[in-house]
């Protein structure tokens, strides 16, 4: 067999298979990766766990990284509560590896799918708490994504002025920082807030804000918000 023309999903197969953990976690990152520009979400989750199956000695952040790769690919397949056990997995490991903005975004990613889970409080809480660990002296752009993800969840129990302090800080930083995403994050919340209150006439600013979120390939500002829009 030409190895070098194999995909990495067959060579991941293979590696399994002859029991090679090196070969199979390395193999088996890279055909993730390949599922995920794809968009194929089902195949980069199975990806990442054969990935995290095979991981020997790796250092902790690269093992919460993976970890908060296969949740966010399990809460893409709608496998909420393992999105949440792999995703709180990694808080120890970012913290072992002295990681405070990969600590910040996996709370912030447990808050979005608490939100989806149905449990509101833990939520907010952790949402919260993805704010305060990089609030001081934090990396600014992961306290707006935390911030922008606070007023969002806020906005969705009709609490106003929450959303319109965690916008603000959020707009901030996105103009500062010249980022898209957050930039757009903060517009969303901006018109979900509004349409929460009853104006109706924000209703196709959410439309065209996740319309734009899909142009980019941002799926997770695509496809979590878009019942926001259809409420």
């Amino acid at each position: 067999m030409n190895m070098g023309l194999c995909s990495p999903a067959v060579l991941a197969h293979h590696a399994v298979g002859a029991r090679d953990a090196v070969r199979a976690a390395r193999y088996a990152k890279a055909a993730a990766r390949e599922a995920i520009r794809a968009g194929s979400h089902t195949e980069a989750a199975a990806f990442s766990q054969t990935a995290l199956d095979h991981l020997e000695g790796a250092p902790p952040g690269e093992r919460a990284e993976l970890l908060h790769q296969l949740g966010y690919e399990q809460y893409m397949t709608s496998r909420l509560k393992d999105a949440i056990a792999d995703v709180s997995a990694s808080f120890p490991l970012w913290e072992q590896a002295g990681d405070a903005a990969g600590l910040s975004a996996a709370h912030e990613a447990v808050a979005i799918f608490e939100y989806y889970n149905a449990r509101r409080r833990d939520a907010e809480a952790h949402a919260d708490q993805a704010a305060s660990i990089v609030r001081e002296p934090g990396p600014e752009l992961t306290y707006g994504l935390a911030r922008a993800t606070r007023g969002y969840l806020a906005s969705m129990r009709s609490d106003f002025e929450l959303p319109m302090s965690c916008y603000g800080d959020a707009g901030r930083i996105a103009e500062r920082e010249r980022h898209g995403e957050l930039a757009l994050r903060t517009r969303f919340v901006q018109a979900a807030a509004a349409l929460a209150g009853g104006d109706e006439e924000a209703r196709p600013r959410l439309t065209e804000h996740i319309e734009a979120a899909r142009a980019h390939e941002w799926d997770e500002l695509a496809s979590s918000r878009r019942s926001t829009a259809r409420a």
